[in-house]
């Protein structure tokens, strides 16, 4: 298989971007500059605060935007040209109406993303996708033999597109200060998504003993353009 690796490293203090989403900002902007055509209709699944939408810089017609979480589409930019809707983009069955289904940071919480993906297969519209995969925080469940993640790895979800579909690995680094600024950023990132909170002893562990000083993260570009 074969994939560009795209690494780079930013500091969690840089005045450049908001605190707690960082990645998902850069991310956004990487998918968007891969994308090679003035696309005038437009899907985004997970859509958050509009991020993409933030990055397109042509003129589009209609931008949909689905979410989960009402505060996120209450932040996202507003138009004439932008429908928002607070749904499962699971349950999306039908993107006919659409030139490109674009997704950056969010697909990694579907509960059936492999159904998810045929199904935009099937509809043979162009998509590109940005899915955190188990790469992301790494050393950290080593050091705290947290053995399960609800992150898939880059190569299964490689499997879930055709052979044609074109790949990258996307990889970055976050540093911090402290182990414990870590794990407040962890919290508040909406990147982890555990559910089982740390025990006291791990937690005190982690703060004291950790030997790195920043967060990796592991993204895959995934990108199916008919046209070209």
């Amino acid at each position: 298989m074969k994939y560009n690796p795209h690494i780079r490293e930013f500091s969690k203090n840089s005045h450049y971007y908001n605190e707690y989403s960082i990645i998902q900002k850069v991310v956004a902007r990487e998918v968007i500059k891969r994308v090679n055509f003035e696309y005038k209709n437009i899907l985004d699944l997970g859509c958050g605060c509009g991020a993409i939408y933030e990055n397109i810089n042509w003129q589009i017609d209609k931008f949909v935007g689905i979410d989960l979480s009402k505060e996120m589409l209450e932040c996202h930019p507003k138009g004439k040209n932008i429908i928002l809707k607070m749904e499962n983009f699971d349950n999306i069955l039908d993107f006919s109406n659409y030139d490109l289904i674009i997704s950056s940071s969010s697909l990694q919480w579907s509960k059936d993303l492999k159904s998810l993906i045929q199904r935009v297969k099937m509809s043979q519209k162009d998509f590109i996708f940005a899915i955190f995969s188990d790469g992301t925080f790494k050393k950290m469940r080593e050091f705290l033999k947290i053995k399960k993640t609800f992150l898939k790895s880059f190569d299964e979800l490689c499997s879930y597109f055709d052979k044609d579909t074109k790949f990258e690995k996307l990889e970055y680094k976050l540093f911090f200060q402290t182990p414990l600024e870590m794990l407040r950023y962890i919290k508040k990132s909406g990147v982890s998504g555990g559910k089982k909170e740390l025990k006291i002893e791990d937690i005190k562990r982690f703060i004291h003993y950790y030997p790195h000083n920043f967060l990796e993260f592991e993204i895959l570009l995934a990108k199916k353009f008919y046209k070209f």
